[in-house]
């Protein structure tokens, strides 16, 4: 990975003179540790940015026909850096374009806003001497975007007005992303037995219990296709809470030429995602239902 900043601007400013030495390790979680410890030892009252630019670059024997990406952000701020934590953060836009074997990709987000930020609790999620922290850490009191936009080369193009997801937990006990990224197979390598396959969904079960979300909320939902430009599906808004989801839909959902489905308001009372990734690997295993019965949803 690569960027350029051209410019930063910051007030009221104390902290180090210059940036730490880099860690010996080339692990992208001790990359993403030393960036926010970095911005944790910053103290200032504003930080800006105009732009910043960048590219991935992947390994050609690992990137899977994913080719690179490359992405953008304009008019960054961030105000009131303080003892690991920030009053505000915002950026007018994000850009990103990823170029496979074939196709190209491209999408674009704005007006994104995150505020009560806890860097504190990001560098706890990467730092394997937090194993054992059972707390519950809020990271983001609130994060909005506006206008979200994939354009896809399959001709499908997806819109969303506006994200907002409020009050943002982790428990780091339960987010052990060293160990889920350890067992991960790279590529070209033969696929995981049985035993291993479990061994994945039971660690990736245990990462969606360490994250906490108190609420979002999602409106403006509309996908277009190449075909179905003048009838394609919209959704009025989707909110979600800890323990509940509802999907009010306006417009039709075409599903063959002469029979579009009509959808008018869609509910879930509750959804247990690590208890559904659970049962998923016991299906796996056994190839049948279990024994054992889980309440994945309402």
């Amino acid at each position: 990975m690569t960027y350029k900043l051209p410019r930063i601007t910051a007030k009221d400013y104390s902290g180090p003179a210059g940036l730490r030495q880099l860690p010996a390790s080339s692990s992208l979680l001790d990359l993403y540790r030393y960036a926010f410890e970095q911005l944790a030892s910053i103290n200032a009252s504003s930080v800006a940015a105009p732009a910043l630019t960048g590219t991935l670059t992947f390994d050609p024997a690992a990137r899977g026909g994913a080719g690179d990406a490359e992405f953008a952000y304009s008019g960054i701020v961030m105000e009131g850096l303080k003892d690991g934590k920030i009053s505000s953060m915002k950026s007018d836009s994000f850009q990103f374009k990823s170029t496979g074997i074939t196709k190209q990709r491209t999408g674009s987000l704005t007006n994104i806003a995150a505020s009560d930020v806890d860097v504190g609790a990001m560098v706890a999620v990467f730092d394997p001497r937090n194993a054992n922290d059972d707390r519950d850490h809020r990271v983001y009191r609130q994060i909005s975007t506006g206008p979200y936009v994939i354009n896809s080369p399959l001709g499908m193009n997806l819109r969303i007005e506006g994200i907002t997801i409020d009050d943002v937990g982790i428990k780091p006990s339960r987010m052990q992303l060293p160990a889920l990224l350890a067992m991960v197979p790279p590529a070209g390598a033969a696929p995981p037995t049985p035993a291993q396959a479990r061994e994945l969904m039971e660690k990736v079960a245990n990462l969606y219990e360490g994250i906490r979300i108190g609420n979002t909320e999602m409106h403006g939902l509309s996908v277009e296709t190449r075909r179905a430009r003048s009838n394609s599906p919209r959704c009025g808004s989707i909110s979600t809470t800890a323990r509940s989801a509802s999907l009010p839909s306006r417009g039709s959902i075409p599903v063959r030429p002469n029979g579009p489905v009509k959808v008018g308001r869609f509910a879930l009372r509750s959804l247990d995602v690590a208890g559904l990734m659970r049962l998923t690997a016991q299906f796996s295993a056994q190839k049948r239902c279990p024994n054992r019965r889980w309440r994945c949803s309402r």
